[in-house]
């Protein structure tokens, strides 16, 4: 695991191929849907994925690109949800879909951090 400021990579270093960068909820895993609005799911047993995220990754990599997902997660920086939980959604994540690495932003909107996507860092 490779830490750079607050955003974490989960997986393998950088190879110099193409990539393909998957948002985490809502485009692989299933969110909580509240008020209307989706949002990130707090518990470990409330994490799954969606049925085709596997095959729609095998895809991309089948083309020759890493696949790379890039998520914010700010419930941890506001207290919501611990760390090590959203970590452990990572390494679930990791073994249902073959994904090659995972940044996650655990700073809030208010933090102005440099890790935060859709900023470049």
């Amino acid at each position: 695991m490779v830490t750079n400021g607050g955003a974490r990579l989960v997986g393998r270093k950088p190879t110099g191929r193409a990539a393909v960068f998957f948002d985490r909820d809502g485009v692989l895993a299933i969110p909580e849907i509240r008020d209307g609005k989706s949002f990130a799911v707090r518990r470990l047993e409330d994490f799954a994925v969606y049925a085709d995220a596997q095959e729609s990754v095998r895809r991309v990599k089948a083309l020759g690109a890493i696949a790379v997902v890039v998520t914010n997660q700010p419930d941890v920086g506001n207290g919501l949800v611990g760390r090590a939980i959203v970590e452990d959604m990572h390494q679930r994540l990791r073994l249902m879909v073959p994904v090659d690495a995972v940044y996650a932003c655990y700073h809030t909107r208010a933090d102005n951090c440099g890790c935060r996507k859709p900023k470049p860092g």
